[in-house]
């Protein structure tokens, strides 16, 4: 062992030989000197003479050496081969220079290492002054064949994107007197990876197998072993290791593995295959991507928490929806495009889903809270719907509904005051379609004199001037008896027919003018014509004397083009057949009622609907957060792995690999821990959310408590207040009181 002294003598020589300096007696002498002063003895291989001794024993050595030829060595037996020599193999890793996923390719910096014995280049020291240790040029063949004074072992990495001739520099093989070789060449190494593990992302290992073998010796003229460990990482250096970078080596695998190729079956190749664990840094991935979408998710729930009028959910929720998506931008360089399924896409997926369907739920709760119909579903949809169902009650043999539903009914006679004329078909007299000619329109050309800004009632009147005074006490007296038709005559008034039509009574052609208005007032979209069922509603309902089916057979009959439309003209007339009798001032009552009866129904849809909408909203405020909590949970205990590394057969499949519920592959725990911490979040919200709903009934009913009492105290202050007003003598008494 050489002390301090020792140590700063070398310095000294070796600092002048690296300066150049040529040795002369007098530096030679003042060395010695110095070295005796210090008790020291130099080696022969440090004196001045190395120099011409190396220059003959290198040429010396290399005079009838073949560098293309393997060397001789004292080897093992290995694969039953003594000719070459056993390659001794380490790799000190020096750090992590970048990883491309998304291109299955991985750079590191390392220090390839690999020392074997050559016995053409042994010679004794004591022969050549001393000289233990030589330096050849080495570089890596057939590439570097030209500066390479030796042979080097054809070791080359498999998987290589770069050659190592062209990444890893050429560097001197240092040579000791024993014919052993050290080899150390820095450099990247730059491998195609078949990852694995990266299933897990961003939460994964990620794995690369690296393996080094012989090109074109096999383990006959080659062998090879790991060097110790077959691995060292690089620590001394304050350049070495890995700072603010995504990916730093965990830990490295590596053994020898023997295999054998076609072109030559008889002869082994030893591979040595060195399995790279990385770790990668989650937390970017957590605060970037991970938790803003589950924000994101979680904001998409407040549709079901606040009022439609407080906010426009369908614009909050597509925004919601883009902002989601846009999430998954970032994962686009990073992620390989491929068929495999890994964890941050199916993370992203659910996150989408749920998103989408608060949007979905939002616009169905719109539809539904805004529907004035009793259903809201179009029409194009119910009108199959319909016969579909018709047809499954067909099926089923419900005969008799459809029987009751699809037979005749004959028309019912109104129960009305005695003397009343009904005809052979059991219906009044007077509800029998007047024959005349005034009452008909013969022909479409007829039909069509009558615009817009026409007056069917003036025509109608017109007409009818001369006889339906006559017709009127008729059908008064046919279809309400003698004694109700007095009644209704004395309602209408006297008759004036001056000005008025002839016998047209004012009350008659009030009538006639109110009839139109029934037409303008139901033809709400300007169309010209109204829908028999909607005329069927509306005479219905006037008709307070009459069934639906009479109103109904009459709209039928009055209908003379069989297109299911009245015109404003056969709307008057068939007006004039049935509503005539009744006075005007029942027909404005009955119109009143109908239209708050319809406004009423509407106003019970609307209140339906918006009921229904309001429990929508309540359900999945409750359900949704809920299971997707649950959902989160699974997630995050669930172990997404692929057999890549392992089975060197598995083949490229598509969908969700190999899954158990470990948690996260960084996070492994057994079974049942993973259970109770996927159950953990739902079970705190639904404990929360128990808690909330509690103090919210509780509060709710201590405020109706404080209504109630409010209430009661008020009633009483008036009623004492009232008893006071009617107490004549109060006053009085409170003043002598006073």
């Amino acid at each position: 062992m050489f002390t301090a002294k020792t140590t700063a003598a070398l310095c000294l020589l070796l600092a002048s030989a690296h300066a150049g300096h040529e040795w002369s007696s007098g530096d030679e002498a003042a060395a010695n000197a110095s070295a005796q002063a210090h008790n020291l003895t130099l080696p022969l291989s440090l004196s001045k003479s190395y120099t011409h001794y190396a220059t003959q024993l290198r040429a010396h050595l290399l005079a009838d050496y073949d560098k293309g030829v393997p060397p001789s060595s004292d080897r093992d037996g290995f694969s039953n081969s003594y000719a070459g020599a056993d390659i001794s193999m380490a790799i000190r890793f020096f750090k992590v220079d970048s990883v491309h996923a998304a291109e299955g390719r991985m750079s590191l910096k390392v220090w390839l290492r690999m020392s074997w014995s050559d016995e053409r280049l042994s010679w004794d020291p004591a022969d050549w002054g001393g000289v233990d240790q030589l330096q050849f040029m080495g570089g890596s063949l057939p590439a570097g064949a030209e500066i390479t004074e030796l042979w080097l072992p054809d070791i080359q990495p498999y998987n290589a994107y770069t050659g190592i001739h062209a990444s890893l520099d050429p560097v001197h093989a240092m040579v000791s007197s024993s014919g052993s070789i050290f080899y150390s060449r820095p450099g990247m190494l730059d491998v195609m990876c078949k990852f694995s593990g990266l299933a897990a992302f961003p939460y994964d290992t990620l794995k690369c197998a690296v393996e080094f073998g012989g090109w074109g010796m096999s383990a006959y003229h080659q062998g090879l072993k790991l060097s110790g460990e077959g691995y060292s990482f690089s620590s001394q250096e304050a350049t070495a290791g890995a700072s603010y970078q995504e990916y730093s080596i965990q830990k490295i695998e590596c053994e020898i593995n023997t295999y054998f190729y076609a072109c030559c079956a008889d002869e082994p190749w030893p591979v040595a295959t060195y399995r790279i664990y990385l770790n990668r840094a989650s937390y970017y991935y957590t605060m970037l991507i991970v938790v803003p979408s589950i924000l994101i998710t979680l904001m998409s729930f407040a549709v079901f928490y606040t009022q439609p009028e407080a906010c426009d959910a369908l614009a909050y929720g597509i925004t919601v929806v883009l902002a989601s998506e846009l999430m998954k931008i970032v994962l686009v360089g990073v992620l390989p495009v491929c068929g495999e399924t890994v964890w941050i896409e199916l993370f992203s997926q659910v996150n989408s889903f749920f998103c989408i369907f608060a949007l979905i739920e939002s616009v169905v709760q719109t539809v539904v809270e805004y529907t004035h119909e009793s259903s809201f579903l179009p029409e194009w949809f119910l009108v199959p719907a319909s016969y579909v169902v018709e047809k499954i009650k067909d099926a089923y043999g419900d005969q008799k509904n459809k029987n009751a539903e699809r037979g005749d009914k004959k028309l019912a006679v109104p129960t009305v005051a005695s003397g009343g004329a009904t005809n052979a078909n059991g219906m009044p007299a007077a509800l029998k379609r007047r024959n005349s000619q005034e009452l008909k329109i013969a022909s479409a050309q007829q039909r069509a004199q009558f615009t817009n800004q026409s007056s069917v009632a003036g025509h109608v009147c017109k007409r009818l001037g001369g006889n339906l005074g006559e017709f009127a006490n008729r059908a008064r007296t046919e279809s309400f008896g003698g004694e109700m038709a007095d009644k209704l005559r004395e309602n209408e008034g006297s008759t004036k027919s001056d000005g008025f039509g002839g016998a047209l009574s004012e009350d008659d052609m009030t009538k006639i003018v109110f009839f139109e208005n029934l037409f303008f007032d139901m033809d709400d979209e300007a169309k010209g014509n109204v829908a028999l069922a909607t005329c069927v509603k509306r005479v219905a309902f006037l008709a307070v004397l009459h069934s639906e089916a009479d109103c109904k057979q009459l709209v039928e009959k009055a209908d003379v083009h069989k297109d299911g439309v009245l015109t404003r003209l056969e709307f008057c007339e068939l007006c004039v057949e049935l509503l005539m009798p009744y006075p005007i001032e029942l027909l404005r009552k009955s119109n009143e009622n109908f239209e708050l009866a319809t406004t009423q129904s509407k106003r019970a849809i609307q209140a339906y609907w918006k009921s229904c909408s309001e429990q929508m909203d309540s359900l999945f405020s409750t359900i949704i957060p809920a299971v997707y909590m649950i959902v989160l949970g699974i997630l995050f205990n669930m172990t997404m792995t692929d057999d890549y590394l392992t089975d060197n057969t598995a083949e490229m499949y598509e969908g969700v690999g190999p899954v158990s519920i470990n948690g996260l592959d960084k996070f492994q725990v057994s079974r049942a821990v993973a259970v109770m911490r996927m159950l953990s979040p739902p079970i705190v919200f639904l404990a929360f959310f128990a808690a909330s709903t509690t103090y919210g009934r509780v509060k709710a009913s201590k405020k109706r408590e404080a209504a109630k009492e409010k209430r009661r105290s008020s009633n009483g202050l008036s009623s004492t207040a009232s008893t006071r007003n009617t107490n004549p003598e109060t006053p009085q008494m409170m003043s002598q009181g006073v």
